[in-house]
């Protein structure tokens, strides 16, 4: 009964609809990374690949800058900030970066090391202090649908500019002002989910909502990313599953995930090349686009060191000798990650890093049913948000890598998951109202219990 009557209350609770200083310095990261930079790049016709890997020189202002700007605000709030430190899944997400600060000792590129992980440090210290001290009522969510929303429509006219040259025998999918397919999917798949986050209200915010959504999915569809789209489809659906799931047993969401994944392997033994059978379906081809090669490339070179592995960022694109004396194709030694994070953080700190990264995840999934006994809706967008990152992660790689545009958005996921423990933890209101006190010798009255 305390769990519904929680639920009902989440329902109830009226979204935030102030968009503040706060809102908009939180939001300042995701709008240079989806937009600002994408756009330049497009601009100065560079590639995507070097815009990712390479940081360049305004990377190299903007993250310090942003980091102690944040970090100074924070400051004048040393306990709330001290108070996000403590969440639950903070703590993992510290232990992950302080062993993939350790790694600089026995990665085979040590300056790639440092330079890596001091830009993700960066990224998390500024993310991370500004949503500590950002008031309740700071409405980064709507922050960032407004962002992306302007983003879709830039995408839209740089799409109607590229269609008057599209090539209809050899076209891939539109690709808007990032340079390649999939940076459209994933983007307008963003603004997809980021418009569920503010489907509430009044109707002329609903039929701004219902317009990102139509746009966002022609987008979506137009680009071709059949990854983005089957798991943009597929994510709310699963995050609903997952809360109804916990609020009827009251098992945490990441167990029901976690039995998923043990189901997937099972079934995967007993049909044999599962992945293969899908990819054929879905993609026309046994390799999922030929990402199996790298999968196969990627797990034998993690045996070689299982338990810590090559270092944070240390293995692709570091050292060609890394590589050299093993047989694989040319072109697998020379991408730029392996096409799953799962396998690139085992082959980057090995199975300790893995069970870090399992145990952050598990933690967030955990939180997140938590606060859906207070703020169903909240709960739902950003469970949504964080399965697709989870999901997508499957086929592409994005974990702990800088500014990655998958990754930022799962941040966002973390800060706002840890703004709501703070304030559930502040509140500390209980499912059911404390029994009136009486004096003593006074009997209770019958129903006052109840009236109470």
């Amino acid at each position: 009964m305390g769990g519904t009557a929680g639920l009902q209350r989440g329902r109830q609770a009226p979204a935030s609809s102030v968009v503040d200083r706060y809102a908009i310095l939180l939001a300042l990261p995701f709008c240079y990374v989806s937009i600002l930079l994408p756009v330049a790049a497009y601009s100065d016709r560079v590639a995507v690949l070097v815009v990712n890997l390479a940081p360049n020189i305004a990377d190299r202002v903007f993250w310090p800058a942003y980091a102690l700007l944040c970090f100074a605000v924070a400051l004048r709030d040393r306990a709330r900030l001290a108070a996000f430190l403590r969440a639950p899944h903070v703590r993992p997400m510290i232990a992950y970066m302080l062993l993939a600060g350790a790694s600089v000792l026995w990665a085979v590129k040590p300056e790639f090391v440092l330079t890596r992980i001091a830009g993700q440090t960066f990224i998390l210290l500024g993310l991370c202090s500004m949503a500590a001290v950002a008031p309740r009522q700071s409405n980064l969510a709507r922050a960032l649908f407004l962002a992306f929303a302007f983003g879709a429509l830039l995408n839209g006219i740089y799409v109607a500019e590229q269609s008057s040259s599209v090539n209809l025998a050899d076209f891939a999918g539109f690709r808007g002002y990032f340079g390649e397919k999939n940076g459209l999917g994933f983007f307008s798949a963003f603004a997809f989910l980021l418009a569920l986050t503010q489907a509430r209200g009044s109707k002329l915010n609903i039929a701004l909502v219902i317009a990102v959504l139509c746009g966002a999915a022609y987008l979506l569809i137009i680009s071709r990313s059949k990854g983005a789209l089957a798991f943009a489809i597929a994510s709310p659906a699963l995050a609903w599953l997952l809360l109804k799931l916990h609020a009827r047993t009251r098992i945490p969401p990441a167990a029901f995930i976690l039995v998923c994944v043990a189901l997937f392997f099972l079934l995967n033994a007993m049909v044999g090349n599962l992945v293969s059978r899908i990819s054929w379906y879905v993609y026309g081809n046994p390799t999922l686009s030929n990402r199996t090669v790298i999968w196969d490339f990627v797990s034998g070179m993690s045996t070689h060191k299982p338990w810590l592995g090559f270092g944070y960022r240390a293995f692709w694109l570091v050292s060609s000798d890394l590589f050299g004396s093993i047989k694989a194709p040319e072109w697998v030694k020379v991408m730029p990650h392996g096409h799953n994070g799962y396998l690139d953080v085992r082959a980057e700190l090995g199975y300790a890093g893995i069970l870090i990264l399992a145990y952050f995840l598990i933690k967030v999934c955990n939180m997140l049913g938590e606060v859906a006994r207070v703020d169903y809706w909240r709960a739902w967008y950003l469970l949504t948000i964080a399965v697709f990152v989870m999901l997508i992660n499957l086929v592409e790689s994005s974990w702990f890598r800088g500014a990655d545009p998958i990754w930022m958005i799962f941040m966002f996921v973390v800060v706002e998951t840890g703004r709501a423990w703070v304030s559930m933890k502040a509140e500390r209101r209980p499912l059911h109202p404390p029994a009136p006190q009486l004096p003593a010798g006074q009997r209770p009255v019958r129903g006052m219990a109840r009236a109470s």
